[in-house]
């Protein structure tokens, strides 16, 4: 027994296309057809629906998969549950959702909006200009940004966050290790549970935090993912080739400052010790 489709007319051309496969319908735009496939679900200018499956049909496009939703032009859903719309998108992870233009919804659970987006991961989300989310729930957003840990999330432009649950953003920010941040522009955080933030810094060291612009990286020859020499940073640097530290502060909370002491500030008693001012007391009190 032939099985009953029902379809909405939006041009001649979807119904000559159905009709040029074997289909025929009467004047209620019923659709009776022995095969309910491929064809059926690849049509020009036309709204289909397929009850038995719950597919849904709209415009230049394909859904492959049951539950599955494909709208726009050159479209395809092909994941279970799963949705495409825009331009030349594709769902095919299980109840994916793929939208804009040429995005890429991969995995199952996973979201991929705005322009070349791709989420590949299971739950990820990638969101705007050439975005990639590709391992468990991570999360790229922006311009070039990369979310490849688990649980990672990168936002900015050309951001990486490439540790597990660690966060890149900014310009051209790297996390690259597990529970890192790294801000800013240019900064790096190469260290576990590292914040790096500023200009051109970098905490390369477990938990250590570096600040300000171009700073001397810690030389310590432990792993990334233990102690360096320092707590704390403060980078004074010029630029990428003059590097310079104004403070560091390390694990055993000995200060090193590259000028100037003032105490008590604000106050009439306040006051200013230079380095060599304290050589120079040192000396007579020695």
């Amino acid at each position: 027994m032939a099985e009953i489709i029902e379809v909405h007319q939006t041009s001649n051309i979807g119904l000559d296309l159905l009709d040029s496969h074997g289909g025929t319908y009467n004047s209620n735009l019923e659709i009776i057809d022995d095969e309910v496939g491929s064809v059926k679900t690849r049509a020009t200018n036309l709204e289909a629906h397929f009850p038995d499956a719950g597919k849904l049909v709209t415009g230049i496009c394909t859904a492959s998969a049951d539950y599955a939703t494909a709208v726009g032009n050159s479209t395809t859903a092909s994941g279970f549950g799963a949705t495409a719309q825009g331009s030349h998108t594709l769902a095919s992870g299980m109840c994916s959702h793929a939208e804009g233009s040429d995005t890429q919804a991969i995995a199952g659970d996973s979201h991929a909006e705005g322009n070349g987006a791709v989420a590949s991961g299971s739950g990820s989300h990638a969101e705007g200009k050439s975005s990639q989310a590709s391992k468990i729930a991570s999360h790229a957003e922006g311009n070039s940004t990369a979310a490849s840990g688990n649980y990672s999330h990168a936002e900015g432009s050309n951001t990486v966050a490439s540790g597990s649950c660690s966060h890149a953003e900014g310009y051209s920010t790297t996390a690259s290790k597990d529970y890192a941040h790294a801000e800013g522009c240019e900064t790096t955080a190469s260290g576990s549970y590292a914040h790096a933030e500023g200009l051109g810094t970098v905490a390369n060291h477990a938990s250590q935090h570096v600040f300000g612009e171009y700073n001397v990286v810690d030389d310590s020859s432990a792993a990334a993912t233990s102690r360096g020499n320092f707590a704390e940073i403060v980078g004074n640097g010029a630029n990428s080739h003059k590097l310079s530290n104004a403070r560091t502060l390390d694990w055993s909370g000995n200060e090193r400052l590259a000028g100037g002491l003032t105490l008590g500030m604000g106050t009439a008693d306040e006051v200013t010790i230079t380095p060599a001012q304290l050589k120079a007391l040192l000396a007579l009190l020695s």
